[in-house]
């Protein structure tokens, strides 16, 4: 049965909407990771000022407008490569499909039952497997700052 291309553009009804949240949900979850992220730059930051300038000064340490700076370059590089992937994946998926596309497109190749789909489908399921602790680790120490008020540093790279 054929699908309008309309009809991929906008959901047709609420469950259209709430059976896309965990995509968009599972899209996002690395948001965790920023406060790790952005504690490594300003890590890297000091390094580096540090090494160019001598022995560390209260300047150098309070100083995160460079920090600020590069955390922005990261996230806007992120949201590109993530834009840039999931179009050409779409773009492929529509010219593989085309009208007979799918809005889940996984759905288009559950009826091809070959042995390339199952390698694909079992090295997903290790990806988000693998990717869960990734996800996890930095939570947990969010969570713990924030509800303990710790304010030692945590060494990310051991982990």
């Amino acid at each position: 049965h054929e699908v309008a291309i309309s009809s991929l553009c906008w959901p047709s009804s609420a469950k259209g909407v709430l059976l896309a949240c965990p995509v968009v949900i599972f899209g996002f979850s690395c948001q965790v990771n920023v406060c790790s992220i952005y504690y490594e730059l300003g890590l890297s930051n000091v390094i580096t000022s540090s090494s160019q300038e001598g022995p560390l000064d209260n300047s150098v340490v309070n100083d995160d407008s460079k920090t600020k700076m590069l955390m922005n370059r990261v996230t806007v590089a992120a949201v590109m490569m993530c834009a840039f992937l999931y179009s050409v994946i779409s773009a492929t998926a529509f010219m593989d499909f085309g009208s007979t596309l799918q809005p889940n497109v996984l759905v288009n190749y559950q009826s091809e039952k070959s042995v390339m789909m199952t390698i694909a489908s079992l090295g997903m399921a290790l990806a988000v497997i693998v990717a869960f602790p990734l996800n996890v680790f930095p939570a947990r120490v969010t969570l713990a700052n924030m509800l303990f008020n710790e304010e030692e540093d945590v060494d990310y790279s051991n982990q």
